[in-house]
């Protein structure tokens, strides 16, 4: 394995938010019952998958299959990064290779797997197996996941090291903010339906929609509850000032690795104070001082920065691929990705954990 990739996400957490019963029963129970999903048989040993239809171009009808537990065309459920197979084998092949050919006894155009971590053992023999399968893999997206490393430092060696502007948005504002009133920081747990509105009217605010309603919201109630139940860390912190909810963070802590779900906040209260980083800053201090070994800021941006860029002590990359079985759609994702393939990727080298 890339020893950057091991670092950034240890085997360990493979199996962590994404991959936990609890996510996969709440995806099932919400998502999984779409109509637009026809689930696959599946028996106790082979993996679980979904089928659905879609129109390339308008005109062209394509048969996609994809593991329980993400976001498609079809169930555009909440994001699950840091797709892993199971393991069984002695070894990422043999994972790769059990975890595929099931797949292969079913009729499908693409395979879809989103969010695979760039270096890995295991997506470096998932091109292997695929090229021994006679299946052509398309890179369709890239994106760089975020993560403050925890281990082998303290909150202040990390503020020490921020730069200027993001140590006075992240820290040094508190002081700021406790000048008009009393600020406190406190988890509501298990008062969700409480956690939920806050979110929902901050979002409303911000981006002029709910992030929690419908489905979305049926999902994330069980999630809690199964997260709770198998005995994790559920977190729906909550800063006020003078008694008035003013941010909310959702943070989840699984095998050592606390996931920064979602967030909300008052825009423009108090000219100079980013309250959304401010309250990470409690988050991350709060992460420091107990027994996780990273804060995950997840893949993604701000709406007007990428804040996380500017918080994180480590990056990664992942790679969202298309496995590709029909012979003529090969030839046209063979030819797009020719085009491509210079414009496609970044020249930039991750930034390593710091204990590598």
């Amino acid at each position: 394995m890339d020893s950057a990739a091991d670092q950034f996400f240890p085997s360990h957490h493979k199996f962590g938010l994404f991959r936990s019963q609890a996510w996969q029963n709440a995806w099932r129970e919400h998502w999984g019952q779409s109509s637009a999903l026809t689930p696959l048989a599946k028996t106790q040993e082979q993996p679980e998958f979904y089928r659905y239809w879609h129109v390339k171009r308008g005109i062209i009808p394509i048969r996609t299959v994809i593991p329980a537990g993400i976001s498609s065309l079809a169930a555009p459920s909440t994001r699950s990064e840091y797709f892993c197979f199971p393991r069984a084998g002695i070894n990422a092949s043999s994972d790769v290779r059990r975890y595929l050919k099931p797949a292969l006894n079913y009729r499908w155009d693409l395979l879809y797997l989103p969010d695979v971590l760039e270096g890995t053992d295991e997506h470096h023999a998932l091109l292997e197996v695929a090229q021994d399968l006679n299946l052509y893999v398309s890179e369709q997206e890239r994106e760089t996941a975020y993560a403050v490393d925890l281990r082998d430092h303290n909150f202040d060696d990390y503020v020490a090291n921020l730069g200027k502007n993001t140590r006075l948005k992240l820290y040094n504002r508190r002081k700021k903010l406790a000048k008009e009133g009393e600020v406190k920081v406190e988890n509501v747990w298990p008062d969700r339906e409480r956690f939920y509105q806050l979110l929902n009217d901050f979002h409303r605010e911000r981006w002029g929609k709910p992030v929690y309603e419908g489905r979305s919201l049926g999902f994330i109630e069980t999630l809690l509850t199964g997260l709770a139940d198998e005995g994790h860390t559920v977190d729906l912190s909550v800063m006020s000032l003078s008694g008035k909810p003013i941010s909310a963070v959702l943070d989840l802590t699984i095998h050592g690795r606390c996931y920064n779900l979602q967030s909300g906040f008052v825009e423009d209260l108090i000219k100079g104070v980013s309250l959304g980083t401010l309250h990470l800053g409690y988050q991350i201090e709060a992460a420091f001082n107990s027994e996780t070994e990273f804060y995950d800021l997840m893949a993604g941006s701000g709406k007007n920065s990428q804040y996380k860029a500017a918080l994180a002590t480590c990056q990664r990359d992942f790679v969202s691929l298309i496995l590709v079985r029909n012979p003529a759609l090969k030839l046209a994702y063979k030819l797009r990705d020719r085009r491509t393939m210079s414009t496609s990727h970044s020249t930039e080298r991750p930034q390593p954990c710091s204990s590598e």
